[in-house]
């Protein structure tokens, strides 16, 4: 897994990976698609909050954005 970051997001790139490495559980999280306020102009993107924490995940395309 190699992991990608930017000022407004975090890429997590698997290659050839079958299965998760890892689950995390999401109790209390918002998920959600990033907002005009956010300024995320890319697509496939979602957004995940917890309090005052925001995360921005992007997949490679629709299909992995989808799911």
């Amino acid at each position: 897994m190699k992991i990608v970051t930017s000022a407004k997001y975090i890429k997590l790139v698997w290659t050839q990976d079958d299965s998760p490495l890892a689950s995390l559980p999401l109790l209390g999280y918002a998920v959600g698609m990033p907002t005009d306020q956010d300024g995320i102009r890319k697509n496939h993107v979602f957004k995940l909050q917890f309090r005052n924490h925001v995360y921005f995940f992007r997949a490679d395309n629709e299909f992995g954005f989808a799911r």
